[in-house]
């Protein structure tokens, strides 16, 4: 998490209504920027949830690009209401008001103005909403980049918390649920993997199953699931990606065996 007394300035800016949904954006005014990096934290997270996020706004400041850290539904303790869909749908929201905002300054220019950049930086989960936002956001087309940092497989993070016969019964029962048409129900608060948050049937089901909407980057798929899952990211027509991976991660299988 970012120190206590990190701070940024910027712009703070409604995207969504009902609810109500916000992002802060800092850097460069829009008229001076080459472009806007999105930053989507992961489980728990939201903006300045990280350590090396003022860092980021300068290193970005320097090569005139703004920061847009946008609170989604999943941030903080909302992940375990929300799902991957939902993040696709507010994402497209929040690049819609980047270009929107970019394009305004243009008006009444006889020059052509030059495209407005986006990028997408994900950390943790943030990784799947890019990967699931490159698949079927509407606005996927404008994205220019896209960062992975620290991309981690939920699944096997439960598992290596709790245990897998342990997090294999809690799935069980979730799909139970599912299957009965209470995906929307919540799970008992003493299921383990819920990292402290309320969280329906559905979304655990979702973050500790196998292939599923969330199973992106689990160490234990073939090659095939992978192609099936990821695969998309290696289109022609899909934007260039860096994939970073973090020391010392003590979620990644390969970490805690070195």
């Amino acid at each position: 998490m970012a120190p206590t007394g990190a701070s940024l300035r910027g712009e703070l800016t409604v995207y969504k209504n009902d609810p109500t949904l916000v992002m802060f954006t800092s850097g460069p005014e829009v008229s001076d920027s080459e472009g806007t990096a999105v930053f989507i934290g992961g489980l728990t997270d939201g903006p300045m949830s990280l350590s090396y996020l003022p860092a980021l706004a300068a290193a970005l400041e320097e090569k005139r690009w703004r920061l847009c850290q946008p609170t989604l539904s999943s941030a903080y303790l909302g992940f375990g209401v929300s799902d991957l869909d939902t993040d696709a749908e507010e994402l497209d929201l929040v690049v819609d008001r980047i270009l929107a905002s970019a394009s305004a300054i243009g008006e009444g220019d006889e020059r052509t103005p030059k495209k407005h950049a986006v990028a997408l930086v994900g950390h943790s989960t943030g990784c799947q909403d890019i990967v699931h936002f490159l698949r079927q956001g509407r606005r996927r087309a404008d994205i220019a980049a896209a960062v992975l940092q620290a991309p981690v497989s939920d699944r096997e993070a439960m598992c290596m918390e709790f245990g897998e016969e342990a997090i294999a019964a809690a799935n069980a029962a979730a799909r139970e649920m599912c299957a009965k048409g209470g995906g929307i129900h919540m799970m008992p608060l003493w299921t383990p993997g819920t990292f402290g948050a309320p969280m329906s049937a559905a979304r655990y089901a979702s973050l500790s199953g196998r292939m599923t909407l969330d199973d992106l980057f689990s160490s234990d798929l073939t090659a095939a699931e992978l192609s099936q899952q990821i695969g998309h990211m290696g289109h022609a027509s899909a934007p260039p990606s860096l994939w970073v991976r973090s020391a010392d991660d003590e979620y990644a299988p390969c970490s805690r065996r070195e």
